[in-house]
Parts: structure tokens; C-alpha cells; sequence
């Protein structure tokens, strides 16, 4: 009887390893965030913001109010100082150019009167900015963590797919590599066997000549 030959997968052990190897080429790559930048930005953003600091010639919202309180001024300048001159006859006079200046200057104390106001909203818009700043930040934060969860969870997924075909992998040939022991035993078996009947019938006929 032929002798055994060694140990050949077979195409089921075969397709397994294939599937192994095909599912390892598809392993995901290192991870990489497309809010890295935009992190590391807005960051920068915030670690480099300037202190608070109001100058109040550059609130463009009190050169509007200071523009409105002078045309007021030299307005009602102008009329205090033409009643004045009315009530003396018509000839100016310094009392009429006193309480000109008197009306003048009260419209510009209404001014000074809005600068904590003023001072206040500037504040109030930097902290604004601040937050927004921050809130920008947790966004980008929070879309990051999103997408590592996402990554994590496709990562997990792919071991667990993989450590699947190599179960399955280690099974089939297990089982292969089994039934040829099996079969490699019967053929022994087998060998052994018709060895021992040919020295049996070479004994009977040593000993009565068959």
C-alpha cells in the first residue's frame, strides 16, 4: 500500500487563511483628526487673547454719541445765546455768550453721563468674545471626541471581525490536519496489518510447505 504523503491544507483551510489575510489588509490606519488644527487655532486664539482695555476715543460707538452731543451743543449754544440776545435788545452781550456756554457745556455732561455705560457694553462685548472663543473650542472638542468614538468603535469592530476568521481559520485546519492524522494512522494501521498476515502465511507454508 502507498505511503502517506505529508500534510496538504485543503481548500476549505485554504479560503479560511485567504479570508484572514484579506481582513488584515483592511486593518485601519493609525489615527488621525481633521480638527487637530482647528484645536490647536482656536487655542491659540484663546491663550492669546489681549487683556480687556477700553479707550474711549477709539469706541466707535461713543464718537457717534460725542458727534450727536456737539451738533446738540453748538445748537442749543445757538439758540440760548439768540434768546439772550433778544431779551437785550438785540445786541450780544456777554452775559448772552456766558449762558451760550452754560447750554453747551450741559449737553456735553450728558455725554460723560454714558461713558460707564459705554465702559460696560465694551465689557460686556469682550466677554462675549471670550466665551465665543471657548464655546468654539468645546465644539471643535466635541466633534473631535465624535469622530475618535467613531474611529475607536471601527477599530473594535475589525478586531473582533478578525479575531472571527482566525477562530475560524485555526478550526478548519485543526480539523484538516486531524483527519489526516486519522487517515495517516489507518493507512499504519493498514500496513502493519497485511505485514503481519504475510508473515503469518509465510510461517504456514515454512511449516507445512502450502
Amino acid at each position: 500500500m502507498a505511503q502517506k504523503k505529508e500534510y496538504v491544507a485543503s481548500r476549505e483551510v485554504e479560503r479560511a487563511r485567504e479570508a484572514v489575510r484579506a481582513h488584515e489588509q483592511a486593518r485601519p490606519g493609525e489615527y488621525r483628526s481633521e480638527y487637530d488644527q482647528a484645536l490647536k487655532e482656536a487655542m491659540d486664539r484663546i491663550l492669546n487673547q489681549k487683556d480687556f482695555q477700553y479707550r474711549l476715543n477709539g469706541d466707535a460707538l461713543y464718537r457717534q454719541y460725542r458727534s450727536q452731543a456737539v451738533r446738540d451743543a453748538r445748537r442749543a449754544m445757538s439758540d440760548t445765546m439768540g434768546q439772550a440776545a433778544a431779551l437785550a435788545g438785540g445786541y450780544g452781550s456777554s452775559y448772552a455768550q456766558a449762558v451760550g456756554q452754560q447750554a453747551y457745556a450741559r449737553q456735553l455732561e450728558g455725554l460723560a453721563d454714558r461713558i460707564p455705560e459705554l465702559y460696560s457694553l465694551a465689557m460686556e462685548q469682550y466677554k462675549l468674545q471670550t466665551q465665543g472663543l471657548r464655546d468654539k473650542y468645546d465644539l471643535l472638542a466635541g466633534a473631535q471626541g465624535e469622530e475618535y468614538t467613531r474611529y475607536r468603535d471601527s477599530l473594535a469592530a475589525w478586531q473582533a471581525e478578525n479575531q472571527r476568521l482566525w477562530d475560524r481559520y485555526d478550526r478548519e485546519r485543526g480539523t484538516d490536519y486531524q483527519s489526516y492524522r486519522d487517515q495517516v494512522s489507518d493507512s499504519r494501521w493498514q500496513q502493519e496489518f497485511e505485514a503481519a498476515q504475510r508473515q503469518f502465511y509465510d510461517q504456514l507454508v515454512r511449516r507445512f510447505g502450502w
